[in-house]
């Protein structure tokens, strides 16, 4: 049986790989889990590592790696809005660089423009399929879900980032809004 995991989240495999010191105290709990995850990720089967790490750290778990992934992704957003955002377009090259590639891997969204304000209506998500399949709605909010309020605002400071429902807890939707903020 293959691990849909690796593939749905292929980029985090890099990630994982990162140094925790920034992040975490040493011997604090939180790097207790990152190091646990970081080692078995891609070495055991996803949901008996995500399931272990419940049952041996509790409620602590899922949103440690959320910091961390937060962590990392926040500095690679950056990178990625100093290469592909320019002045006044910032919303719609966010929205070309995450967005666009999104429909080739699944997901189903309609866009819609209105006065500086875009938004999406995503009502197919991968990640939502998979935790339908594995039960593991908690671990994938935290490791995809909550990301959206990290990558918008790196990419630029200039896009402001709202949500108010997700697939993934329970509603018929995700509604994704980015706007330009005022003055800046």
């Amino acid at each position: 049986m293959s691990d849909d995991f690796l593939e749905l989240f292929s980029w985090l495999t890099p990630l994982v790989q990162r140094p925790t010191a920034d992040v975490f105290s040493a011997g604090s709990p939180e790097e207790a889990v990152l190091q646990e995850f970081s080692t078995n990720w891609g070495q055991v089967d996803t949901v008996d590592l995500l399931k272990g790490l419940s049952e041996k750290y509790g409620p602590l778990a899922a949103p440690a790696i959320e910091h961390f992934v937060a962590a990392c992704i926040t500095k690679d957003w950056a990178r990625i809005g100093n290469a592909e955002s320019h002045p006044g377009t910032e919303v719609q090259d966010f929205l070309r660089v995450l967005w666009q590639p999104l429909r080739v891997e699944g997901f189903e969204f309609t866009q819609k423009d209105t006065g500086g304000r875009v938004e999406l209506t995503v009502t197919r998500c991968p990640v939502y399929e998979l935790a339908k399949r594995t039960g593991m709605h908690t671990w994938l909010y935290h490791l995809a879900c909550a990301t959206d309020f990290y990558n918008a605002s790196s990419f630029s400071d200039k896009i402001e980032f709202s949500r108010t429902k997700t697939l993934m807890e329970s509603h018929e939707c995700c509604n994704h809004a980015y706007s330009r903020k005022a003055n800046r």
